[in-house]
This record gives structure tokens, sequence and C-alpha cells, in this order.
């Protein structure tokens, strides 16, 4: 067998095994630029929050910088949160939201700390939510085997794509007739690009 046998059968099957992942992408991508054809038509991002618990909490934060994970850790578990993915951000004035993230659900925790209170909501999501959330989702950070596997296996896929794209351009090359369109498709592509991030 030759390298270009090899590079055909590569191709193709690196494009049947992206291919679930070449929908998820372009499809969440479409919902990022049209978020009213994935919502309720008024780009909402979801029903409204509804407070499923609420507890008093002492936990310090510091005055200011970013919230340190063990803090989150606290306020996950003093909420009963079993969820391995989480962070935390300053979300406001004397407020600390913990974001859970979850293909299914909108789900957080807000720490009012100069109050002492701790609440966690959820809210149900509408496409755009579950699409982008499958396409930004991502990270080792989690102390989660699901997580990371998911994150294990984009960079699988992120890795694939290279590869179909090298191993297509091999493909062309090697078929005289089509090298003056595939040049003129990639000039296209690549001059769009550059455009953009120079002007943009």
């Amino acid at each position: 067998m030759t390298f270009h046998h090899i590079n055909r059968r590569l191709h193709l099957y690196l494009g049947m095994f992206c291919l679930p992942w070449f929908l998820m992408y372009g499809i969440s991508s479409l919902a990022f630029n049209h978020n009213d054809l994935f919502s309720d038509g008024k780009g909402q991002p979801g029903s409204k929050w509804t407070e499923t618990g609420s507890w008093n909490c002492s936990v310090a934060v510091p005055p200011e910088g970013d919230v340190p994970r063990q803090t989150v850790a606290e306020l996950m578990k003093i909420s009963g949160s079993e969820e391995k993915a989480y962070g935390g951000y300053r979300s406001g004035p004397g407020q600390v939201t913990v974001y859970i993230p979850s293909f299914t659900r909108m789900k957080q925790l807000v720490y009012y700390y100069n109050e002492g209170r701790l609440v966690r909501n959820e809210r149900k999501k509408f496409a755009s939510q579950f699409l982008t959330g499958m396409h930004a989702r991502g990270g080792f950070g989690h102390d989660s085997f699901l997580d990371d596997s998911w994150a294990f296996v984009v960079d699988v896929v992120c890795i694939s794509f290279v590869l179909w794209v090298i191993s297509g351009v091999i493909m062309w090359w090697r078929v005289p007739k089509m090298r003056i369109w595939g040049a003129i498709a990639i000039a296209g592509g690549f001059l769009s690009f550059a455009g953009f991030m120079v002007w943009l």
C-alpha cells in the first residue's frame, strides 16, 4: 500500500470520525450568529431563573482578585451540589456567582456574601444555550472524569481536523487539472480570513 493509498483512507476515515463534530461545531456557530432563531425569538437566554435552594453562609471571600477555587468548592459543598465541573467569578458588588456547566439545564449558585446568603438557581435552556454550551465546553480544570474525557476527545478531534485538512490538500495536489480551482479556493479562504483579522 502506497503513501497515497494511506492518505486517502486517512482522509476518508477522519472525515467519518469527525462528522458529528463537524455538524456540532457548524450548527452551534450558527446559534452564536443567529441567537433569535434558536431561542424564544427575542434573544432571551432561557426561561426565568427558579430558586431551588437557599442557605445561610459565612464563607470568606477575598476583597479583590479572582475567587479561589477552594472558596467555590466550599460553596458547592454547603449547597449539597455534587457536580464536579464548576467555576466562580465576581458578578457584582458583594456577589459571587458559581456557574455549573450542564447540557440540559442552566445552573448556578449566587453567594451574596455581604448578606451571608447562598442561593441555587436553575432554568431550562433554549436550543441556543444547548448548542453554544457544547461549542464552548472544554478544559481539564475540573475534577471530573467525564469532563476530562470530553476535553480529551475535543483535543483528538482538533488534531483530526488538522490532519483531515492536510490529507485533503495532498489529495488535491495529486490531481493537476484541479490545482488552479483549488488554489483559487484556498486563496479566497485565506484572504477573507486575513482581511477580517486585519480590519475587523
